[in-house]
């Protein structure tokens, strides 16, 4: 009887073992870690102000996510521009909140946006902070947006 118990607690010990063992070599994979990327840009170039003072200009960026799994846009956040005024964030003409961005593709999303030159110097957006769903949890990205002038 004493054999048979002393059996059962090393089969038991030893499968807790081997289990915290596989679980520590294989974790799930729920976490994901900077997925999105910026790869291309249009916007104005600084030194064109003058000469567009008081227009319209449409910029964009393409946002790529390079994660394997799909991430939901929640919002983006320009920041670090001066002299101008940025209207909404758009992709194909309708609000971000609540796009899918595909997992792995090449193509992205452009995100289409317009501003208005308010003053003879500008700054264009530099940084893009970017909340997104993954998993039913929310987390928030810091990327520099590397602008293309045209």
């Amino acid at each position: 009887m004493k054999r048979s118990i002393l059996i059962t607690f090393i089969s038991i010990i030893s499968i807790i073992f081997i289990s915290s063992f596989f679980i520590r070599s294989n974790p799930p994979k729920t976490r994901i870690i900077e997925p999105l990327m910026i790869d291309a840009s249009r916007v104005t170039l600084e030194s064109a102000a003058p000469d567009l003072l008081n227009t319209n200009q449409d910029y964009f960026f393409r946002l790529l996510n390079i994660s394997d799994k799909s991430v939901k846009l929640i919002g983006i956040e320009l920041s670090n521009y001066s002299g101008m005024n940025v209207g909404e964030l758009t992709y194909k003409g309708k609000t971000i909140n609540g796009v899918d961005v595909p997992s792995n593709t090449d193509q992205g999303l452009e995100i289409h946006y317009t501003v208005t030159i308010k003053q003879v110097k500008v700054i264009n957006p530099k940084i893009a902070t970017i909340t997104y769903s993954s998993m039913g949890v929310i987390h928030k990205q810091v990327i520099e947006i590397v602008g293309t002038p045209g």
